[in-house]
């Protein structure tokens, strides 16, 4: 390891101790012989003695690795796997380290023995050898990390056996060469990176010549990692404008002192010191205030002088203020907002209730007053166009239509403000001639007023800082002109910002020792703007005449350019380009300009950070920890700057590593291609692309592309058409309709057949979009024009679908066209009808309608935890997880104090366990409820514990004067009387979760295809079978009769007997409706193992039901069946038995046999 300070070894120490709290040093430290303890601290708890990576304290990870004294291999392992630390000579290997560094075993394969080949023959040896050479392993590694990456697949992806098996047959060296990447493998390389990237950066941020500005933000992710994105900006060696990443740690509290902890962390990681911090801009966040205290007061400053503020938070609060809070909604927006938040249709109050909120509101109902909308859709325009213009980061860069400049500079935000007031100005003038006038007055009183409160607030706080006086006044098309004309009727505020930046020229620049130097001559000229292309670019690059009197005197430099003024000053468009130029004749004054010219105006950086981690975070991803994630992110950032250039190939596309190699003899329009071909790939917008003539062709290509498509699927059409005419049988269909994320009514059409050698098949037949209402004829439609499509109408067979009544209605429709009675077709999906059986045992009477009420993604209402608290213990448990599930801060803890069990803990395999989230119950996905209990079950002890470490915390922030809690206080959620578990209450949640186990059991066993496969523990067999639907109900009802019996010796015995009975009576009104259709008992009756023996057997006591089900089979053969022509086949060859599974942990395969 490299030597520590003693100042940064004091810092590297207290930082162990943050991530390990009641942990000491360990008083056995003397028996420290072996080589590891010089890589690791050692420390003890309880007795307890750990090896803690000091590698990995460092590089200031989220998670320190660490391991208990006697298992110290595992540390030799972690030791060479993550920062390839190997052992000193002499000293014993890893197994890692081992593996690693093995040669080939005399056993294991090579292209010659898989092949066969006989190297000693010249013609075989020359094919081994080409097989060999033409595989590059690094290449291949590259293509598929692209794959991962583009299909967001999780990391583990590589490691599925199919995959495996088909990368040996398309070429053995993948296996040989090891050339398969694991999660693991994936992980290690991405910190290996950071590890050997981390240097360059320090260099490059020690090197700036100026001040490094910070920007940061908090964001969660979609598996509920509370992470706050870390931008600086900063100038390179040549003066250019830089932003990069420099952190995305991982911040479980957000308080103020936490997260000015990891951004302190986070800037000491990287080197930077007191001297070198700038400004920081950031929302309005009250936490960010205590932030910056404790950051200015660990660094030296004063934090609320170096506090700007995101231009574009402020604006949206004022936006927010104009039509949330008047024009659409009065004076209590929040407060109606709540009231009719919902998924669900509007009712006749609502519609009411909207149609009092003026235009916009009538908007809601479609009936809209079109006039004041345009007059609201004016004044928004002019918000948008200051927030487009002030979110760049001053970049000088050809524009899309033609023009060179920068977006986002800190010297428009004065100017901003000013623009807004003045246009909220002007519409308060214009309201008298708008039509409604009372309601428009209204608007004005309630709504512009608001709006231009919330500006004005602002704008008065911007001489907190002297950020905003210093980047006008140094402007030289502005100077201090720009204030004396624009503020001459407030002089006050011209000498304080006058006061401000000369404070800072006389305490931080005037004595400076600075370099001179210069990458741009003084007579080259500064970029122009010829043209203006909005009406704030407008209104701010206008120049202000020159006044006759010059500006006070402050100082050596800086009085000296108050009166250097030269004609062309007014005109000048990029004042940083002017500064460089004169930092020869003003090298202090020039420092502070353009330390002040390059702060950011908006917080945008952190955004753009989050859309991008949001995109890697996907569903598929979830598991992906904080570290990974941060790593990610800041080596995209620090690669797309070109503050590194060698990235390892592996993390690069192997797209971009042939054009890093031949972009030099691309043309214009080959390297337009390229960046298109980047955006669709990467799942970019084309707008992305600046140039016009470039995004021209990203449309084009994009056009192409679709109809590409298009020709595709019509010519693989017809090949599908002949499988489906070719089926010996009949064609079975499956319909359900789903919402996709841009708003389109989908309805997915799956057909089930048997292929010509009688095996199963299953395929996708359209996706139909049901753009009019979703009832039954219009669902019909687009079916039967489906079914048509495929020429399959008098092939067609049965139907599964969910409970809908308009499906109903659908196979009265398509049965007609199709010439057969549609309810004899109709089967019922066994997983839809099973779920509201479960439903029925947890939340009683009506279940649907409840859940109806309660439904949609908005936070609960004070109502809504009533509701649910009257639905019992299950209720009141989904109230608790709601909780938990919502607050970033309850979530972190919860994983806190998991971590800190799990470290505690000396068994390595809890040690090796990563903490757990509260799983969300929803009305859509079949027994999420059993998840959700199932998960608070397992978790039970730590969420106790969190509710009491947090009513601990809570009750000490909030204590009155005598000691005791604030009479006043309103306690939080979860730890209301009313809304606690008892002991009880987890003993009615467990034997939930008992019951509903032999829900999943069944439904587990039904939701497959029908294809036999070798499946998990070696047996080999179908789920998802006809045949077990009938047995299915049987095995649920019989099971929920052995719990009423016993329900006696429950807690809340008649609430059990209620919900069972409840759900029981659900579960058997779907199964006497087996009999609308004879799918099921045909299904049964001609499978050899049951024929007729199981009805015999099973109903014994219903002779009728048995009557009529013969009936309803013998009906199918006579008139569908006995006739019917079939081709000449010949017998199928007699295949082995499959074997069969002995013992099951499925109590319904149990059942079966």
């Amino acid at each position: 390891m490299p030597a520590t300070q003693p100042g940064q070894q004091q810092h590297l120490e207290d930082r162990l101790f943050r991530h390990f709290r009641g942990w000491t040093w360990s008083e056995r430290s003397r028996d420290t012989s072996s080589w590891l303890w010089d890589f690791g601290y050692d420390i003890q708890r309880h007795g307890l003695r750990k090896w803690a990576c000091k590698d990995c304290i460092l590089v200031n990870r989220p998670t320190i690795a660490s391991f208990t004294s006697s298992g110290l291999q595992n540390a030799a392992n972690h030791l060479w796997r993550e920062h390839k630390t190997p052992a000193p000579e002499g000293e014993k290997k890893s197994t890692a380290q081992l593996k690693s560094e093995g040669a080939l075993k005399s056993n294991q394969p090579t292209i010659a023995s898989v092949l066969k080949l006989d190297v000693n023959k010249p013609t075989e040896q020359n094919i081994a050898n080409n097989i060999i050479s033409r595989f590059d392993k690094q290449h291949f590694q590259r293509m598929l990390v692209e794959l991962i990456v583009s299909s967001n697949q999780s990391l583990s992806f590589a490691e599925n056996p199919t995959l495996q098996e088909i990368f040996d047959y398309l070429d053995p060296s993948v296996s040989i060469q090891r050339a398969n990447l694991t999660a693991r493998a994936v992980r290690y390389k991405i910190i290996q990176e950071y590890d050997r990237h981390r240097q360059k950066v320090i260099e490059a941020l020690r090197n700036s010549p100026g001040a490094l500005h910070i920007s940061f933000d908090g964001w969660t992710s979609r598996n509920k990692l509370a992470l706050y994105g870390i931008a600086c900006f900063f100038r390179d060696e040549k003066n250019r404008p830089c932003k990069i990443m420099i952190g995305v740690p991982e911040a479980h509290r957000h308080f103020g002192f936490t997260i000015g902890g990891e951004v302190l962390d986070v800037l000491h990681t990287l080197g930077v010191g007191p001297e070198k911090i700038g400004y920081f801009t950031l929302d309005n966040a009250e936490n960010n205030d205590t932030a910056m205290e404790v950051i200015g007061g660990e660094l030296g400053f004063d934090g609320r002088l170096r506090r700007g503020r995101c231009i574009g938070h402020t604006i949206n609060l004022s936006a927010k203020a104009l039509s949330a809070k008047a024009l659409l909604f009065g004076k209590n927006a929040d407060a109606f907002e709540q009231q009719s938040s919902s998924a669900e249709a509007l009712s006749d109050t609502e519609y009411a209730r909207w149609r009092k909120k003026g235009p916009v509101g009538k908007l809601q109902n479609i009936v809209v007053d079109w006039e004041v909308l345009y007059h609201l859709e004016a004044i928004l325009t002019v918000f948008e166009t200051v927030v487009k213009t002030l979110e760049g980061y001053g970049h000088i860069r050809r524009r899309k239509q033609g023009w060179t400049g920068s977006y986002g500079n800190i010297w428009d935000v004065v100017l901003g403000y000013e623009l807004l007031l003045n246009t909220l100005e002007e519409y308060k003038q214009l309201a008298a001639d708008f039509p409604d006038p009372e309601h428009f007055r209204i608007g004005i009183n309630l709504g512009i007023n608001l709006a231009w409160d919330k500006l004005d607030e602002y704008y008065r706080r911007l001489d907190e800082t002297p950020i905003y006086y210093t980047a006008m006044a140094l402007h030289p098309a502005y100077h201090w002109d720009w204030f004396d004309e624009t503020w001459a009727h407030k002089p006050s505020w011209v000498e304080k910002a006058k006061e401000m930046v000369g404070d800072v020229w006389l305490s931080d620049y005037a004595h400076l020792e600075v370099r001179t130097s210069s990458s741009r001559g003084d007579d080259e000229p500064p970029a122009k703007r010829p043209r203006f292309f909005n009406p704030f670019e407008k209104n701010s690059r206008v120049p202000n005449s020159l006044p006759a009197h010059a500006a006070a005197i402050v100082g050596d430099e800086y009085q000296a350019w108050q009166t250097d003024r030269d004609a062309s000053d007014g005109n000048v468009r990029d004042p940083i380009g002017y500064w460089i130029t004169k930092q020869s004749r003003y090298p202090r004054l020039s420092r502070m300009a353009l330390d002040f010219l390059t702060i950011q105006p908006m917080s945008a950086e952190c955004e753009r950070l989050f859309s991008a981690a949001g995109k890697m975070v996907s569903g598929l991803r979830t598991n992906l920890d904080a570290e990974i994630i941060a790593i990610c992110q800041v080596l995209r950032s620090w690669y797309r700057a070109g503050l590194i250039k060698d990235l390892d190939p592996l993390l690069k596309s192997h797209l971009e590593s042939k054009h890093d190699a031949g972009c030099g003899t691309l043309n214009d329009g080959e390297l337009a291609l390229a960046e298109t071909k980047w955006l669709l790939e990467g799942e970019d917008s084309v707008s992305e692309v600046d140039d016009t003539s470039q995004q021209q062709q990203a449309e084009e290509l994009v056009s192409t592309s679709e109809k590409n498509i298009v020709a595709a699927f019509e010519q693989h059409k017809q090949k599908v058409i002949e499988v489906l005419g070719e089926a010996p049988g009949l064609i079975h269909i499956s319909f359900d309709g789903w919402r996709s994320g841009n708003r389109y009514a989908l309805y997915g059409v799956c057909c089930f057949f048997r292929d010509e050698n009688n095996k199963p098949c299953k395929i996708t037949l359209g996706l139909p979009v049901v753009s009019a209402r979703h009832t039954g004829p219009n669902i019909a439609t687009e079916i039967l024009d489906v079914i048509e499509s495929y020429q399959i109408q008098d092939k067609i067979g049965y139907f599964t679908l969910d409970n809908a009544k308009n499906n109903d209605t659908a196979m009265e429709i398509i049965g007609g066209e199709l010439g057969f009675v549609g309810a004899r077709r109709r089967g019922r999906c066994f997983g839809h009808t099973v779920n509201l059986s479960a439903k029925a045992i947890l939340f009683g009477h009506d279940a649907d309608a409840f859940e109806r009420r309660i439904s949609g993604a908005e936070p609960l209402t004070e109502a809504e935890p009533l509701i649910w608290r009257k639905k019992g213990p299950a209720g009141k448990l989904h109230n608790l997880v709601v909780a938990i599930h919502r607050s970033d801060l309850l979530t972190g803890m919860l994983r806190n104090i998991q971590q800190e069990a799990f470290n505690k803990s000396s068994d390595p395999k809890l040690n090796a366990r990563k903490p757990l989230n509260v799983i969300l119950d929803n009305d859509t996905r079949w027994l999420s409820h059993l998840y959700m209990i199932r998960r608070a079950l397992l978790l039970r002890d730590y969420i106790e514990r969190l509710i009491a470490h947090h009513r601990i915390g809570f009750e000490q922030q909030n204590k009155a004067k005598r000691g005791g809690p604030k009479k006043s206080l309103t306690l939080p959620f979860i730890y209301q009387p009313e809304n606690q578990l008892s002991d009880k209450d987890w003993e009615v949640v467990e034997i939930f979760a008992q019951i509903l186990s032999y829900y999943e059991a069944t439904i587990k066993m039904l939701e497959g295809d029908g294809r036999i496969r070798k499946r998990k523990r070696g047996w080999t067999g179908p789920y998802g079978n006809i045949w077990d639907v009938i047995q299915g109900f049987e095995f649920l009802l019989e099971q929920l009769e052995r719990f009423k019996d016993i329900a006696k010796d429950f807690p809340d015995t008649e609430h059990f007997r209620i919900n069972i009975n409840l759900g029981w009576q659900k579960l058997n009104e779907y199964y006497e409706t087996l009999s609308d259709t004879p799918i099921y008992y045909t299904g049964l009756a001609l499978h050899p193992a049951y024929r007729w023996k199981w009805f015999e057997r099973n109903w014994t006591d219903r002779p009728e039901w048995i009557d009529e089900a013969k009936n309803m089979v013998h009906d199918v053969w006579r008139f569908e069946y006995r006739e019917a022509a079939l081709p000449g086949q010949e017998p199928p060859a007699v295949e082995p038995v499959p074997k069969q599974r002995k013992t099951s942990d499925n109590p319904f395969q149990e059942y079966l046999k």
